[in-house]
């Protein structure tokens, strides 16, 4: 038998490598997610005005080991340990290109919840930022006897809705946007400045949110839904007033706070125009 064996070794070639069962062809990855490059700059801090927070990680139950570990294990009152967490875009993940993980230490202990991660995951590609730091709070980890004890969570010290200030011209501008005074009911905001500053008015004969409207708005009259007892100009679309206009409810209270001495004037729109947008000096001497 020593003979044939030593025939068969020496006839049986020895550079051939026969692969591992288990071993896997070398088969490029064609998921699209897997073969992009980004080049980002790092570590962008979030700034925060307010110790809130107010910003909570998800899936921190799958981490409780990780977090278990930065806290130094469990303690009868719980923890509120102060730390700073990392944002980290992970666009190649294959459940969702925006999730952002939250890491501590270098371990991820959760990630941003799904839809706050899509908003701030597109300000962070937009400004080309990777990585941001944000202080961290972990929270929970009580522990009364082997029976009764709570889970850790993790909060993050940044608004849970609206722009993430990174400290940069392009985020400072998304949120003086976001704060600006918007529209109350479709109708426009006086300018700040104007002949009519001050001013609270009703357009009679057309849409307080049409085109007349945006015009008074433009001179810095505040443009109103209805007549009140602030009311103090009526601007009188057509230079006539029709018949349904002079049967209206707004002609109505008009002469009725009118009868109580309420200061409310009637300005066609035509002399406001040839005034540019000043009230006529007949008008003010009444």
């Amino acid at each position: 038998m020593s003979l044939f064996s030593w025939l068969f070794s020496w006839l049986t070639p020895n550079s051939v490598n026969v692969p591992a069962s288990n071993a896997r062809p070398n088969i490029k990855n064609k998921n699209p997610r897997k073969q992009r490059k980004h080049s980002y700059e790092e570590n962008a801090p979030i700034i925060v005005r307010e110790d809130d927070y107010s910003s909570i990680v998800a899936g921190t139950s799958h981490y409780q080991d990780e977090l278990l570990s930065i806290c130094g294990g469990h303690n009868r009152h719980g923890h509120g340990h102060e730390t700073v967490a990392m944002l980290v875009r992970d666009p190649e993940n294959l459940h969702d290109p925006n999730a952002i993980k939250v890491e501590i230490e270098g371990r991820c202990i959760g990630f941003l919840p799904k839809q706050r991660a899509e908003q701030v995951a597109a300000e962070m590609d937009s400004e080309g930022f990777s990585r941001s730091r944000v202080a961290a709070q972990v929270v929970g980890g009580w522990r009364t006897n082997q029976y009764d004890q709570g889970s850790f969570g993790v909060r993050l010290k940044m608004p849970s809705k609206g722009p993430v200030n990174f400290g940069t011209a392009a985020s400072q501008k998304r949120i003086e946007e976001q704060s600006a005074p918007r529209n109350t009911g479709g109708r426009p905001d006086p300018a700040p400045n104007g002949p009519l500053a001050g001013t609270f008015c009703v357009v009679w004969g057309a849409s307080s949110k049409g085109d007349e409207a945006k015009e008074v708005a433009a001179w810095g009259a505040h443009v109103m839904a209805g007549v009140g007892k602030s009311t103090s100009l009526i601007v009188q679309v057509p230079d006539e007033p029709t018949s349904k206009m002079l049967s209206s409810a707004v002609y109505k209270t008009v002469q009725e706070l009118q009868a109580q001495n309420y200061p409310i004037q009637i300005v066609r729109l035509s002399a406001l125009r040839g005034n540019e947008g000043r009230l006529p000096e007949k008008v003010k001497d009444q």
